[in-house]
C-alpha cells in the first residue's frame, strides 16, 4: 500500500495482515487483493469484529505487553513518553497511544489535538492567537470519555491547548464535563516533535488520568 509512508504505520499493517492468518477467511479470497475496496473490511459487524482482533494480534506481535509495561514504566505515564514509546517498538504514535490506554494500570486517555491556522497570521511570539484547537483523536476507555469528541474545538484555556504552544510539557488539573456533574483529571500535554516544522508543533498529545 504506497498511501502508508510511515515506516511505523507499515510495521503495524505488516503485523495486522499476519494476524489474519490465525482466522479463517469466509469469502476465500485473499487479503492483499482488497487494498482498493475497503469497504469490504467493514460491511457488517462480523468483518468489523476480525478486523479488530486482527488489530489486538498485531498489537501483541510487534508490542508484547510484558515488554511493553515494562517499557511504560521506564518512561513514565506521561504525554512525552508516547513518542518515546512509538520510537523504542517502531510504530506510530496512534499505536503507541492505544497499548498505553491498553496495558496502563492507572486508568488513562490519550488525546491528540491538531492546531488550524486561519488568517491572518499570528505573531511568532503567540503562536496560538489565530489558531483554533481541535481534538484529532481520541482513545479512552469507559471511564475516561468525558465529553471529548473527534473535531470538537478545544478551549483556549484549556491545558489540551497549551500541549501545542510549543516543544516543553505541561501539567495541571482540569475539570471536565460528564452528563450534568464534571470530574478533575490530571492532564499531562506536550507537543508532537515531528511536527514542529521548524517553529512549533502543529499536533499535541495529553493523557488524561484520575486526579
Amino acid at each position: 500500500n504506497e498511501q502508508i509512508r510511515s515506516r511505523g504505520r507499515k510495521n503495524f499493517s505488516l503485523a495486522h495482515e499476519i494476524a489474519h492468518s490465525c482466522f479463517v477467511d469466509r469469502d476465500g479470497a485473499q487479503y492483499y487483493a482488497r487494498t482498493r475496496l475497503r469497504d469490504r473490511y467493514y460491511r457488517d459487524a462480523e468483518s468489523r469484529s476480525l478486523e479488530r482482533l486482527c488489530d489486538i494480534g498485531a498489537s501483541e506481535l510487534i508490542m508484547p505487553r510484558d515488554w511493553f509495561c515494562a517499557a511504560l514504566d521506564r518512561r513514565g505515564l506521561a504525554a512525552a513518553s508516547i513518542p518515546e514509546l512509538a520510537r523504542d517498538f517502531d510504530v506510530s504514535l496512534e499505536a503507541a497511544a492505544l497499548r498505553t490506554v491498553e496495558v496502563s494500570q492507572t486508568p488513562c486517555a490519550v488525546v491528540f489535538v491538531e492546531r488550524r491556522e486561519e488568517a491572518p497570521r499570528a505573531p511568532a511570539q503567540f503562536p496560538l492567537r489565530g489558531a483554533q484547537a481541535r481534538i484529532r483523536r481520541v482513545f479512552a476507555p469507559e471511564l475516561l470519555r468525558v465529553g471529548l469528541r473527534t473535531g470538537s474545538r478545544v478551549a483556549e484555556e484549556s491545558i489540551l491547548h497549551r500541549a501545542i504552544g510549543g516543544p516543553g510539557a505541561c501539567e495541571g488539573v482540569e475539570r471536565f464535563p460528564v452528563g450534568g456533574r464534571s470530574i478533575a483529571l490530571r492532564v499531562s500535554g506536550c507537543g508532537d516533535p515531528s511536527t514542529d516544522g521548524g517553529r512549533s508543533p502543529t499536533v499535541g498529545i495529553a493523557i488524561l488520568t484520575p486526579d
